[in-house]
């Protein structure tokens, strides 16, 4: 079983160095299984490119680097990363890292048994190290209440949580049907899983909340809604043609 890690970016590379040397690297290469590493820059500036750049001749040689240019938004570098995937799955994380490496042990039991794996703050379990500020709280619960109410997901209670696991074939799939490159492309994956009848288990978490994150919650929440109108209008497209199914 091998599994690519896709880590999408922009503007925080140190930050996402420290914890592929300091975390990743060392998890990983004790967790039993063999990896990869894809680190989508999108839209990283050219001294923060040149960062990653400088880096990549001391990481291994499962670690490579593409950039992207100009930036289109955390599900386009998502989206590049689960098209160059080589593994059996393809599990992508924010570069901050802000949930816990260790859920992995659970992910684990589900490889090759679910179609989705994805992290939640939210279920029985999970736990959040450090709170997001109040104003993000109520933008976040907002979003939670108008999700359930527009795409009924049942048994999933965070679809935006920075940490989810496919099955390879199943992503590149999703990734072809893919129309929105912003922070609500989360929610048309699962819509997709959902549609086409894909297994999903929800996992708890260890979250701590990354002060430095660029996201602004007043403009990210227009966005946001804008794009799940655009999902529910599109949702002729996502059902999955027989020739896809053919290539898995």
């Amino acid at each position: 079983m091998k599994v690519t890690l896709v880590f999408p970016v922009k503007d925080q590379s140190a930050k996402l160095l420290e914890g592929i040397k300091n975390k990743v690297i060392p998890y990983f290469d004790a967790c039993g299984l063999t990896y990869d590493a894809i680190i989508v820059a999108d839209g990283s500036c050219h001294e923060q490119y040149r960062i990653l750049e400088e880096a990549m001749k001391e990481l291994p040689m499962n670690f490579s680097l593409t950039p992207e240019d100009p930036h289109k938004g955390k599900g386009h570098g998502v989206k590049v990363g689960i098209m160059k995937a080589t593994g059996d799955y393809v599990l992508f994380m924010d570069a901050d890292m802000s949930t816990d490496l260790s859920i992995f042990d659970s992910v684990k039991k589900y490889l090759g048994k679910k179609d989705a794996i994805i992290a939640s703050r939210y279920c029985k379990g999970a736990r959040i190290k450090v709170r997001q500020p109040l104003k993000r709280r109520i933008v976040s619960k907002g979003s939670r209440i108008l999700i359930k109410w527009m795409f009924r997901f049942k048994g999933i209670k965070d679809t935006q949580c920075g940490y989810k696991c496919f099955r390879t074939a199943i992503a590149k799939q999703m990734a072809k049907h893919q129309i929105i490159d912003r922070f609500a492309f989360d929610v048309e994956y699962l819509y997709m899983l959902k549609l086409n009848k894909k297994s999903i288990v929800e996992l708890p978490a260890i979250w701590s909340n990354d002060d430095d994150s660029s996201l602004r919650a007043g403009k990210a929440s227009v966005e946001f809604f804008s794009d799940m109108l655009k999902i529910k209008r599109n949702k002729k497209n996502y059902y999955f043609k027989e020739e896809d199914d053919a290539h898995r």
